[in-house]
């Protein structure tokens, strides 16, 4: 259930603060400067133990990143014969040693 945001608060910023939030909204996906500034100000007031949406989303970005890099690091060992850590070396795929050598 979402709580009803009744409350307003106000401040004034100059043109370059304004700028730079803006910015900031741009890269985050932030719907606003108002949004923006309440994640924010949320964030803050819980001493940073509360992730922002923006940076949820990123971390979930990171996340799905590292979920296909994995699988795509999974699918060329397959392709070189690489063998998972603590696997059984598959003694086929060693080279044989060449004859009159120990």
């Amino acid at each position: 259930m979402l709580n009803k945001r009744s409350r307003i608060v106000s401040i004034r910023l100059s043109e370059d603060e304004y700028r730079k939030l803006s910015d900031i909204c741009v890269q985050t996906g932030a719907r606003s400067v108002s949004d923006l500034a309440r994640q924010r100000l949320v964030y803050a007031s819980t001493n940073g133990k509360q992730l922002t949406p923006d940076l949820q989303w990123r971390l979930s970005q990171i996340d799905g990143n590292l979920n296909s890099l994995r699988d795509e690091v999974a699918r060329l060992a397959t392709i070189v014969g690489v063998h998972e850590p603590g696997a059984p070396p598959d003694h086929a795929s060693q080279p044989r040693p060449i004859e009159g050598e120990c």
